[in-house]
């Protein structure tokens, strides 16, 4: 990867092997047929079945709007967003060798309008598990909460402490889970991403991601004191689970039945 700035990482990573990320950040094509969103769904099938047991492991898959089997697009070119653990840095280049002369994942490059790749490690020693599971094939019964941000300069540290706080106290007040945190290696580097699982109302205690972000804000000091006050720039957006988490919770429950009645 050429272009990549250097800078101090979240945590000392001395002996210790980070663990890498893929991000994509894609636009699908739309038509009124679901041509390119059925081309989408079967080639994202056929890539999970394609590298199951060969270094990727869905972390997430989300999207500005929902995207089902079956159902219709509902609106033209918005943000789709997909998190792949990698077992090594060849794991990438490796799978798009192999792939890149199959029929159905040159169909699945044709049904994108746009595609941006990104490399991260994670962003401290701590690794949450994924564990997509779906409470049926079109509901999943969660939304995400995910934030891109920029610590001012030699805080990264202490953002971390305090991030860790605020996912315990959003655990505690609302259900809110953890799902993934990685500092960024190529683009921006000194960008830390988040990502938490927050459950649909009326789980929990969730009231909706708005309401649980204005409580504790008008709760508790720290958030205001500390968190906040330690970052030079920040987004948050609410996401949505696409099918492509389905499909990989799928794949990954008819490898436990086979391994189970073996």
């Amino acid at each position: 990867v050429t272009g990549v700035q250097t800078c101090a990482l979240p945590i000392s990573m001395a002996g210790y092997t980070p663990t890498i990320y893929l991000r994509n950040v894609f636009r699908m094509k739309w038509d009124k047929d679901n041509t390119y969103l059925n081309m989408f769904i079967e080639g994202k099938r056929k890539f999970i079945e394609h590298t199951k047991g060969k270094g990727w492991s869905l972390i997430a898959a989300f999207a500005e709007w929902h995207v089902l089997q079956h159902k219709n697009a509902v609106e033209i070119g918005f943000d789709m967003i997909q998190i792949w653990r990698l077992d090594n840095w060849p794991t990438l280049y490796q799978t798009m060798v192999e792939l890149s002369e199959t029929r159905w994942y040159r169909d699945l490059g044709k049904s994108l309008a746009s595609e941006n790749q990104d490399l991260l490690i994670n962003a401290a020693a701590f690794e949450p598990g994924p564990n997509i599971k779906w409470l049926r094939d079109d509901q999943p019964g969660y939304t995400y909460l995910y934030e891109v941000s920029r610590p001012c300069d030699g805080r990264s540290h202490a953002y971390l402490r305090e991030l860790n706080w605020f996912s315990a106290e959003m655990s505690r007040r609302a259900g809110w889970k953890l799902v993934w945190w990685a500092s960024q290696v190529t683009a921006q580097p000194a960008q830390i991403s988040v990502l938490w699982r927050v459950p649909d109302p009326p789980a929990a205690s969730s009231k909706g991601v708005p309401q649980d972000l204005v409580d504790v804000a008008q709760d508790c000091k720290r958030y205001n004191e500390q968190l906040m006050t330690l970052l030079q720039t920040s987004t948050r957006r609410i996401y949505y689970p696409i099918y492509t988490e389905r499909l990989a919770e799928l794949a990954a429950g008819s490898t436990t039945r086979k391994v189970t009645t073996s």
